[in-house]
């Protein structure tokens, strides 16, 4: 996990270094895309900026490089599992991606 440490004991009470980590929703942005899992079995992904559903992950991650190259924004992208776990993606030009950070 970026930036996790251990000790703690010089922060103010009640104040966590990891509470950055603990609800990365609370940085994401209304702008940005977010990929989850739906459909049967979660067998499909929705793209909430495009409000469109893709049956392969690198399906959606091509339709998010083309919306931002159409509109010249690039926001964060972010893609958020089954279980609710979130991971910050880097997404490439050339459509591939990996992931920068996950919060379970």
């Amino acid at each position: 996990m970026t930036g996790f440490t251990n000790n703690l004991s010089n922060l103010p009470p009640g104040v966590s270094e990891l509470d950055e980590h603990i609800n990365p929703r609370d940085d994401m942005s209304d702008d940005d895309y977010q990929i989850s899992m739906c459909g049967h079995l979660y067998s499909k992904l929705w793209v909430t900026q495009l409000d469109a559903e893709f049956s392969e992950m690198d399906d959606a991650v091509t339709a998010i490089l083309i919306d931002m190259d159409k509109h010249q924004f690039y926001p964060n992208v972010w893609f958020v599992n089954d279980h609710g776990n979130i991971d910050l993606l880097a997404v490439n030009g050339d459509g591939t991606y990996s992931t920068v950070d996950s919060w379970v």
